[in-house]
């Protein structure tokens, strides 16, 4: 099978081997340091809301 170019995908992947570089291609260190960037920047990071528990009327609807 033949692979067609898609320079969205070329990019994407491109981007993400440069990123891999920084770090050596260590996914361990990698994630260590976004880890870190996440503590860094708290305050800027979106906190969703946690998921409500499922009301009787709502297990009804799913179940039907």
């Amino acid at each position: 099978m033949k692979k067609h170019a898609d320079p969205g995908i070329d990019e994407v992947r491109a981007a993400r081997m440069e990123i891999s570089a920084r770090y050596g291609h260590d996914i361990d260190r990698m994630l260590a340091d976004h880890m870190k960037q996440q503590e860094r920047f708290a305050d800027r990071l979106i906190r969703l809301a946690p998921a409500r528990k499922p009301t009787a009327r709502r297990k009804l609807a799913v179940a039907a």
